[in-house]
């Protein structure tokens, strides 16, 4: 092989299912170039990556690795599915650790980027210093569980670079990041490349590929559409092609339950809340009241506490019974049960995203949007079928009914949980960071399906978002967050 080829693949073909996905695809990255895989949601980029990565098999063809560094033969991987493992692990220990009375495990910074390595043996003073030279030394002894989701992000690569790949494949780092992440989330990829460590960078966000990338590789339904040099791909003709969503079916018409209880009712009402883990302050006297039909955009930096303050809501967390906290009339702790607020509510996050990992077909994820459960293990009626049936039609996934969710992409994994939100016809409707993950086409699909059921007049909505473009047009109020000092 040609020795300024770092890497090929030839004639590659991968089966999902019963589908086939890239069909003889051939690809080649060579000495010095740095790639960004670009295509709506469930074209292919993270199958692609995984293949790169040796972390996926393929029906035909082969993949050619001609790296010379140490540890260079696979590629170094961040995702978003490796941060769900990642967290998805560490909470499976919690049960052990409530029985044995003990929390003094939790899994660190530190030991997470270690863990990168075979067998997690490396020198500490070879971590200490990869943490310096990317600028996140005050990490190392921070609990993963309480990172904010741009110094996990970090963390994940200080994980992948420690092996010294020659490769580093980044699958949408940017999601869920703030302005200011962002950019720094740049410097270190800057960085990366400084090193001498090629990047592959997946996106579906034209304007998140940054200055060091020189190639583009378009990927659409499984196929590559166009790669070559980053100046001659992203024309508008070839962004026309790769994204140009098809008309959304509008045809089902649009029905919402209204609530029995009278407009104007207090839906949220939080008196001097504080939220702290040991030294650590998340929320510091927080007063905030909502009202039934309000429509409210929470914003915020990373670590500013929008994720905690939907986890008080939702009554996923803990230390809402010792504040004054008062949702839909009732004060938390007074024998309300989790089920009776969670039954008047739909969510979507990233948090519930890594806890719905269920080998279930999508229609049945759903329809337990209408249990509010984890699974389905009651019996559907009919109209809740055709309830299911109706959303998935509307935001354009009816045709990943029949497909285990947990095969899915993250991005088709997210639209089947906003889906699963809307089923019931929430009273209140909470979407942290709901587009995180979503392609151009489904994000426009969602948020004028936001905007519809704003309409009503009955539906409360909490949006959070780090994207003031992604805001729908409904939002008319604001909640504005800092990081507490």
């Amino acid at each position: 092989m040609d020795p300024n080829i770092l890497l090929k693949l030839e004639g590659i073909t991968v089966r999902l299912g019963t589908s086939f996905f890239l069909h003889d695809t051939t690809w080649e990255i060579r000495r010095g170039e740095h790639w960004a895989i670009l295509g709506p949601n469930g074209a292919g980029k993270s199958t692609l990556a995984r293949i790169l990565a040796g972390e996926e098999l393929h029906v035909r063809g082969r993949v050619h690795r001609n790296g010379n560094r140490p540890g260079g033969g696979c590629p170094g991987h961040v995702s978003l599915e490796l941060q769900e493992r990642i967290l998805s692990r560490e909470e499976a220990k919690d049960a052990g650790r409530s029985f044995a009375g003990c929390w003094n495990d939790l899994e660190r910074a530190r030991d997470t980027i270690r863990g990168g390595a075979d067998g997690g043996m490396v020198d500490p003073a070879e971590v200490d210093r990869l943490l310096e030279h990317l600028g996140i030394a005050d990490l190392a002894e921070r609990p993963i569980r309480f990172l904010s989701t741009g110094e996990f992000r970090k963390v994940l690569i200080a994980r992948a670079i420690l092996p010294n790949p020659d490769i580093l494949i980044l699958d949408e780092p940017f999601a869920g990041l703030d302005q200011t992440s962002r950019c720094a989330f740049r410097e270190i990829i800057r960085t990366v490349v400084n090193s001498g460590t090629q990047v592959v960078l997946i996106t579906h966000r034209r304007d998140e590929i940054p200055a060091e990338i020189t190639h583009v590789l378009g990927v659409r339904e499984g196929r590559v559409l166009f790669q070559g040099p980053r100046a001659g791909m992203l024309t508008t003709d070839r962004i026309r092609a790769l994204f140009e969503p098809p008309a959304a079916d509008r045809s089902p018409t649009f029905r919402t339950t209204p609530p029995d209880s009278p407009g104007g009712e207090t839906v949220i009402a939080m008196k001097d809340v504080i939220v702290r883990y040991g030294d650590l302050t998340v929320l510091d006297g927080l007063s905030w009241t909502v009202h039934r039909g309000e429509r409210w955009a929470i914003v915020g930096p990373n670590g500013s506490g929008k994720t905690t303050l939907m986890s008080l809501i939702t009554a996923d967390h803990p230390q809402a019974y010792s504040n004054d906290i008062r949702i839909f009339g009732r004060l938390r702790g007074t024998g309300e049960s989790i089920w009776e607020i969670k039954s008047r509510l739909g969510l979507v996050s990233s948090e519930f995203q890594i806890r719905y990992r269920q080998p279930l077909a999508a229609r049945d994820v759903i329809l337990s949007g209408f249990f509010d459960s984890v699974g389905l293990y009651r019996h559907a009626t009919a109209g809740q079928v055709r309830a299911a049936t109706d959303w998935a039609t509307r935001l354009g996934i009816a045709e990943l009914a029949g497909r285990l969710f947990d095969s899915l992409s993250f991005g088709e994994r997210r639209m089947v949980l906003l889906a699963r939100a809307m089923v019931k016809s929430p009273e209140l409707l909470i979407l942290d960071e709901p587009c995180q993950g979503l392609d151009p086409g489904n994000r426009s699909r969602f948020l004028d399906m936001v905007n519809r059921i704003a309409e009503t007049g009955e539906t409360t909505i909490l949006f959070v978002t780090h994207h003031p473009g992604e805001l729908p047009a409904c939002i008319d109020r604001m909640l504005s967050l800092a990081v507490p000092r």
